[in-house]
């Protein structure tokens, strides 16, 4: 087991969560707990969005990392492609300050 905090809201919540589980799995609750939709959020870890199929271990948190949360964009929304340019980490930085990886897509 490891102890990260999440960043919710401007809210520091402190799980354990085992390294194997998945990010869905071992979050969950604390959405449920706390009356949100987990699908209205969108998760960062080292400012890299991440898929909740993941588990903790393939993106590498150890204990006493952070996970922020933020609320997706109405509608979905993507900024116009003049908007979006490749950094030196292959991810996407947009002027929104939306950082994209590929790799850790939904």
């Amino acid at each position: 087991m490891i102890r990260i905090k999440l960043l919710l809201d401007s809210t520091e919540i402190y799980i354990k969560v085992n390294p194997n589980d998945s990010i869905r799995k071992g979050i969950e609750h604390v959405f449920n707990k706390n009356n949100l939709l987990l699908s209205q959020y969108i998760l960062f870890y080292n400012g890299v969005v991440l898929s909740l199929k993941l588990s903790f271990e393939d993106i590498g948190i150890s204990d006493g990392d952070t996970l922020d949360c933020s609320h997706k964009p109405i509608n979905n929304y993507s900024p116009p492609l003049s908007t979006v340019f490749m950094t030196s980490t292959n991810s996407y930085y947009t002027q929104n300050n939306s950082i994209i990886n590929s790799h850790f897509l939904f």
